[in-house]
């Protein structure tokens, strides 16, 4: 890259900041919106809340929920807030941990709470892009716009849901990693314990690596939190966690499964086979798949450290056993890393189009295909982002970027 084109590109266009004001404030301006909708916040709060006023023994009770949901709403419960598996299981899934984290919000009002949650969870959102920016070394003003143009974060804004978190702490932990601090990276991905999804879908990464402080920080930051949490609240909401799953886990079978909102690969292959073997084990082997290319590019260290952690944490995003639409973050990684390498300027462009376009189709329409336009985009961006790795191992680029060092 010349000089010249350096200076351009560090100089932030005029339409690009209005953009990215535009967008921080239709965020902001939202927030009161989002917080009187409801939507899956309610369940997370109930988390907290049940904590909060009848003890851990409410954490997961069933009539517990149902009866501080109808104080919350004066006996008018959104007909959305409640189905019928809420009878059996309740409204809170995550683990006890979790019940701790929303105790914050479960000590207000469920209207208020949903109205502040919005607003510092999308300031976690702007957080995390500009953490992104620091590791991925692009300027924080096309940082935030892939960010916050990224649909999975309009849905997590609107829903009140937790996605937005995950992704701070991904762009937490690849930070501390590129500073070489890895295990302040693992303590920060220990946090995940909290949504054991994707402490599932990211703990190979580190692995592959060979990033074992990093492993085993994460390990004892999860432990520490299972066991503080079983200090504070006692076993029994953990006994009622551990015997709701069985349950939870046949919810996947039934045949009211919203299969429509299922975008990694796991869910590709029950769209494309239906519930059951068939479809788990498509899912399965679509999923080993892209853990073992990734692996292969991670361990043969075919790039730099930022971009070997944005694949990581995109190919977690694809073998995530329970990625819906706000959780489809892990893209935003790949898409950046390919956008820091200039001679793949065009390649990101792609990527993009086809990352956001697939999220925005299938949020807009609820295409209801076999094979869902935003795993598409997912797949796409893991793609792009492995090629430029590739290409650098085999001199297929005309720039290579060197180990960064992150400041």
């Amino acid at each position: 890259m010349t000089t010249t084109s350096a200076v351009d590109e560090a100089r932030p266009s005029v339409w690009g900041v209005a953009a990215l004001a535009a967008l921080v404030a239709a965020g902001l301006g939202t927030a009161g919106a989002a917080g009187v909708r409801g939507g899956d916040f309610v369940h997370l709060w109930l988390g907290g809340h049940a904590w909060i006023i009848e003890g851990p023994g409410g954490i997961y009770d069933p009539s517990v929920h149902r009866a501080l949901l109808e104080q919350a709403y004066s006996g008018a419960v959104p007909s959305e807030l409640w189905a019928g598996r809420n009878d059996r299981f309740g409204a809170f899934f995550y683990p006890p941990p979790a019940a701790l984290a929303y105790g914050l919000w479960g000590s207000m009002p469920v209207l208020l709470a949903g109205t502040v949650h919005a607003v510092v969870s999308f300031i976690g959102v702007l957080f995390g892009g500009l953490l992104v920016a620091r590791w991925l070394r692009v300027s924080s003003i096309v940082a935030l716009l892939v960010v916050l143009t990224t649909p999975a974060f309009f849905h997590n804004h609107v829903l009140g849901q937790n996605g937005g978190w995950s992704f701070l702490v991904l762009a937490a932990a690849g930070l501390a990693l590129c500073r070489g601090r890895d295990v302040w990276a693992g303590v920060v991905l220990g946090l995940l314990v909290c949504k054991p999804s994707w402490l599932l879908a990211v703990f190979w990464v580190p692995i592959c690596l060979g990033r074992w402080r990093t492993l085993a920080a994460m390990l004892c930051a999860a432990s520490m939190l299972c066991v503080g949490s079983a200090v504070m609240l006692g076993p029994e909401p953990w006994q009622h966690w551990w015997s709701l799953l069985p349950g939870l886990a046949a919810l996947s079978t039934a045949g009211d499964y919203p299969l429509d909102l299922q975008y990694s690969l796991w869910g590709l292959g029950r769209r494309v086979l239906g519930l059951g073997w068939a479809g788990d084990g498509l899912g399965a082997v679509l999923s080993a798949g892209v853990c073992g290319a990734t692996m292969y590019l991670l361990r043969s260290r075919t790039g730099a450290l930022l971009q070997l952690l944005a694949l990581g944490w995109c190919a977690a995003s694809l073998v995530n056993l329970h990625l819906h639409p706000y959780d489809v973050t892990g893209g935003v990684f790949a898409v950046l890393a390919v956008w820091s390498v200039p001679s793949a300027r065009r390649l990101a462009w792609v990527a993009l189009g086809v990352h956001h376009g697939g999220q925005a189709l299938e949020g807009l329409t609820g295409t209801g295909w076999a094979v869902a336009p935003a795993t598409v985009g997912l797949v796409v961006a893991w793609g792009a982002l492995a090629w430029v790795l590739y290409s650098q191992r085999h001199g297929g680029l005309d720039e290579l970027l060197p180990e960064p060092t992150v400041p």
